[in-house]
């Protein structure tokens, strides 16, 4: 009894601490929400305090900067363009680049304020409550107004600490049981009763077995070290590290560091760890204004962890760290996605991210952050990676293909509200709509989607006035393929209802009619209710990333591959394509034109890479996992031909000619010379371009009509005004003429009839329409040829790799040579007058492949690291066995 009442006495006290914290907590909680509704209703009844001229000089801009006498307004002050109140976010007043506005002396007032925003001090102070909606960098106000020489070196004291403006007040964190394999990857791994190949195992990558053994090809091993150690002397980065370490940070060392480690040179590596461990990575040195903040990740964070996971030296763990810090300022956003690039020094700090930005950038550096938190057991650098995706998974339905983005999309997420919807009072009834400043000093009002757009999405309402160029976006679905593996087979799109076991792959693709919420979600809007409203948005329930993978194969196999007119080669390559959409009202049709440009970049060589890692990631079938695998089989193999055929100096970009019949459909081709000039002077090849000038959907285009939503299965769609609308189904149209509209025009001038010959261009053959600048010592061919060879086993992707190695070698020795035969080794000199030089991935990606190739298969296996965008080796906790 006594024990009973001890207990009960003690659950009273406790009871009594708990309501005391709760009350607590609520108050705080309540007061900081009733200080946030006080400030949004000074931002939103434009309340806040004038600046007067006789506070001016207690104001400074970057602490002592705006004290120079150099400082000048950002735009000349004598001349005054008046812009009514009423006016601000009409879409039909036309907007001109800040650029231009300074170059005419404009500027703009809004006329209820009577203040002017092209005025430094103004603009810094309404900052503060209004973010910049900017572009792209060239138009940020910041690099317009102070000069270098005038910020002082107590602006790079203060630039030390950072104060978010975004706070996150609940980070998302890492899936509790990361470190052991998913159960639905138990469920989804391809298997067959049938086939009792080693290499089709359950979570298995790389092969087992390997046709030559998978021993050391120590002759030819050998010969690319001496390759890179002839590299490292002609372009020593530790000396380059030395002499500009107050004008950038070591980047491409940084970048080379586990390159050295793999090929033994550990006194190099020693000595590039002194140089890096005497850097301070806080923030960038004073002459840098701009940081690529995608490369930075990538290439600084990812090299400075693949040197820790293999030398488990601590200081790169720390300076990782430290870089990463830095990093996760340009995510402080009011959608939580990156300033690409990031202007860290700039006053005017509170910005959205830029309305041109490429996804594949926002992506990629998810790899390197996710390890962080893994490593260093803090939530912030996944939690950043989380809502990126979570954006992503909201934007995977929105544009003209599914699954598929333009080059450039609108980050900011931002649809600017117009004058009928702002006299309407609709910016004063959602608490979605920010007001803001665009990049010619504007107040205009935001509403937030929570997605990306496309970046015409605010011309004229966004109907299809401009075509948008679709490429593969490699990078963003090989990350998250990668994601997928190192997160040990969990979801990153759908991680909590996993883990609870609510969903699973296949709900979502038998049941597509019912909404799959999970536990996890439901109980977290409790706690979201006293905590931070937005969190729910970071939860999403929608496509899973196996379903998206499955997608994005489907349609590269339908529109994005295609056979080129070659003569006595049968290639598969990949093309981009052009977009162009208008809606149809009266059947709520969304009409899709497709133009593929027969245009093939260099980089696509590395798709092979991502499609078989892929069929062993999240196939979920055998016959999935080897209609993925031929086609990365193809598409490498298609790369490597192309490659023997100009004997190794590969061209960034062709154009050719596709192996279509008049109907649009593949046929089988051969190429004939005279055919081709005959068409020419014929005036067949008109070309496109993207333009459009044919009408879509007339009876000479062909028609494939597709079904929408195939992962989102409901069509009613709600709105921000909590009504619903019924999203229209899309109609992709090919053209059957589009052989002759895709490719570059073509005019009958530009063949020489008697030499039978291009004109401008007489060592070109006469398949290729047109030709972009050659490398030798581009990446892609080579990273594709060392996952074939890892993930099949088979010994022709080694001989294929030898061969490769030594054209580029004959390539560098009859181009580069000097006096007394000396060669040097350097990228083809291209058509303008910059002289050439080393990039760095020959050294940190190409001559790390090359390496690993021939190298043991059981080091550095693919089950054991994930390799990163920059080729970087980022080491995997493997599931567990308990």
């Amino acid at each position: 009894m006594a024990l009973v009442k001890l207990l009960q006495s003690v659950f009273r006290k406790v009871q009594s601490v708990l309501l005391l914290c709760v009350t607590v907590s609520l108050l705080f909680y309540y007061t900081f929400e009733n200080e946030i509704d006080i400030l949004n209703s000074y931002a939103e009844n434009e309340y806040l305090p004038s600046i007067k001229k006789e506070i001016y000089d207690q104001m400074t801009l970057n602490d002592e900067s705006t004290k120079s006498p150099n400082r000048k307004p950002l735009i000349a002050a004598d001349d005054d363009v008046h812009l009514d109140h009423h006016q601000v976010g009409f879409q039909d007043v036309d907007p001109q680049p800040l650029d231009h506005q300074i170059k005419n002396g404009q500027k703009s007032k809004n006329s209820h304020l009577n203040e002017d925003l092209s005025d430094p001090l103004i603009l810094k102070e309404k900052n503060k409550y209004f973010p910049l909606l900017i572009s792209e960098p060239r138009h940020d106000p910041s690099l317009v107004f102070v000069p270098e020489e005038d910020r002082p070196d107590s602006l790079m004291t203060s630039l030390l600490t950072y104060k978010e403006k975004y706070p996150v007040l609940l980070e998302i964190s890492l899936p509790l049981h990361f470190q052991q394999s998913s159960k639905i990857r138990a469920q989804d791994a391809p298997d067959d009763d049938t086939n009792n190949d080693d290499n089709t195992k359950k979570n298995i990558v790389q092969a087992t077995k390997f046709e030559d053994g998978g021993a050391t090809q120590s002759n030819i091993r050998s010969d690319v070290k001496n390759v890179f150690i002839k590299t490292w002397k002609q372009n020593d980065l530790i000396k380059l590290a030395k002499r500009e370490k107050n004008k950038r940070w070591p980047i491409d060392l940084i970048d080379s560091l586990d390159t050295l480690y793999i090929m033994d040179q550990k006194d190099l590596f020693q000595e590039a760890l002194d140089i890096i461990s005497e850097t301070d990575f806080r923030i960038p040195p004073k002459a840098v204004d701009i940081v690529n903040i995608a490369d930075l990740s990538t290439r600084g964070v990812g090299g400075l962890l693949s040197a820790y996971e293999l030398s488990q030296n601590q200081v790169l763990l720390a300076k990782a760290k430290q870089m990463a810090d830095f990093i996760l300022r340009a995510f402080d956003t009011p959608n939580r996605l990156p300033v690409l690039k990031y202007s860290w020094k700039s006053p005017f700090n509170n910005r959205f991210p830029y309305k041109n930005s490429t996804l594949d950038d926002i992506t990629k550096m998810s790899l390197e952050l996710t390890r962080l938190s893994q490593l260093t057991s803090e939530d912030n650098y996944f939690d950043a990676v989380h809502r990126v995706y979570t954006i992503l998974t909201n934007s995977f339905n929105d544009f003209s293909m599914d699954y598929m983005f333009p080059k450039f999309v609108d980050a900011s997420g931002c649809q600017i509200l117009t004058s009928k919807e702002i006299s309407s009072g609709k910016h004063q009834k959602n608490s979605q709509i920010m007001r803001s400043i665009d990049e010619n000093l504007r107040f205009v009002h935001c509403y937030q989607s929570k997605k990306v757009l496309p970046v015409h999405s605010n011309d004229n309402n966004g109907k299809g006035n401009h075509p948008d160029l679709i490429t593969i976006n490699r990078s963003l679905f090989d990350t998250l393929i990668k994601l997928y593996q190192q997160l040990n087979y969990h979801d990153i799109l759908n991680l909590y209802e996993e883990d609870i076991g609510i969903s699973s792959v296949e709900s979502h693709e038998e049941s597509p009619q019912k909404e799959v919420k999970s536990v996890y979600k439901r109980e977290a809007a409790a706690v979201i209710t006293a905590t931070d409203s937005k969190m729910e948005d970071t939860l999403p329930s929608g496509p899973t990333s196996k379903t998206i993978l499955k997608e994005f194969f489907n349609t590269v196999t339908r529109f994005f591959i295609f056979h080129p007119i070659i003569p006595n080669l049968n290639l598969s390559l990949i093309t981009s394509v052009f977009v162009k959409d208008k809606y149809v009202p009266t059947t709520n049709e969304l009409e899709v034109e497709l133009l593929r440009t027969f245009n093939v970049d260099i980089s696509s060589c590395s798709l092979g890479s991502t499609l078989a890692l892929n069929s062993k990631i999240s196939a979920s079938s055998p016959k999935e996992m080897n209609d993925q695998l031929n086609m990365a089989r193809n598409l490498t193999k298609s790369c490597f031909q192309l490659n023997k055929f100009f004997q190794g100096k590969m061209p960034i970009s062709l154009s050719l000619d596709p192996c279509l019949d008049k109907f649009g459909k593949e046929q089988y081709c051969q190429y004939n010379e005279q055919d081709k000039i005959n068409n020419i002077m014929n005036g067949l090849y008109k070309g496109d371009d993207g333009k459009f000038l044919h009408k879509s959907g007339s009876q000479n285009d062909l028609t494939i009509k597709i079904s929408d939503n195939k992962v989102h299965s409901n069509n009613n769609i709600d709105d921000e005004n909590g009504g619903s609308f019924t999203k229209p189904k899309n109609i992709l149209i090919l053209s059957t003429n589009e052989k002759y509209r895709g490719v570059t025009s073509i005019l009958p001038e530009s063949i020489n009839n008697e030499s039978k010959k291009w004109t401008d261009h007489p060592d070109w053959p006469l398949w290729i329409n047109d030709m972009g600048p050659k490398q030798v010592l581009n990446p892609d061919l080579i990273e594709s040829i060392f996952y074939m060879y890892r993930i099949t086993g088979d010994a022709e992707w080694r001989e294929m790799g030898h061969d490769l190695f030594e054209t580029v070698l004959k390539v560098l020795k009859e181009t580069n040579v000097g006096a007394k035969g000396l060669w040097h080794i350097s990228e083809l000199k291209g058509d303008d007058s910059d002289e050439p030089t080393v990039p760095n991935h020959w050294i940190s990606k190409t001559l790390k492949y090359f390496h690993l190739l021939f190298g043991s298969a059981d080091k550095y296996s693919l089950d054991d690291y994930v390799f990163s965008e920059s080729g970087h080796l980022l080491k995997r906790e493997l599931p567990s066995t308990a």
